[in-house]
């Protein structure tokens, strides 16, 4: 048995016990994480790179948006002012009608009464005339 070689038998590297068969491989997986690792940083740029063409549109438009909400708000302060002035004005108004139709009341109360004071005076003043008239009368 001595020496015989087998040549059927592939010849594998001498490995150390604490090397792995994988090891071989490392190097490729090492590139291919890199490759991976380079992807994802250049699909980030990539979305950032989007993601700041789309803000620009949309920084214009909430500017834009904003102008003209300030705009109208502008428009509108004096607007909301002088309707709080209308409003106070309006229930000045208001109470005073209510003071007058108080007044007008007892004003229309007071010339009923005093109409038909002077209506009694009236009376009183035919009946003394014709009164006088009769002694005038009977005096001649």
């Amino acid at each position: 048995v001595g020496g015989i070689v087998d040549d059927a038998a592939p010849s594998v590297p001498s490995q150390s016990p604490q090397a792995s068969p994988f090891e071989s491989l490392m190097p490729l997986a090492s590139q291919r994480s890199q490759a991976f690792v380079k992807h994802v940083k250049d699909f980030a740029t990539s979305v950032s790179q989007l993601l700041a063409l789309e803000q620009r549109p949309v920084q214009l438009l909430e500017a834009a948006y904003q102008r003209a909400v300030d705009k109208e708000k502008r428009r509108q302060t004096p607007l909301i002012e002088k309707g709080r002035q209308l409003r106070k004005e309006r229930a000045h108004l208001e109470q005073t009608d209510r003071v007058l139709v108080s007044k007008i009341k007892q004003l229309r109360i007071r010339r009923t009464d005093l109409l038909a004071k002077l209506r009694q005076l009236e009376k009183s003043l035919h009946q003394q005339e014709a009164a006088l008239q009769l002694l005038e009368t009977g005096a001649d």
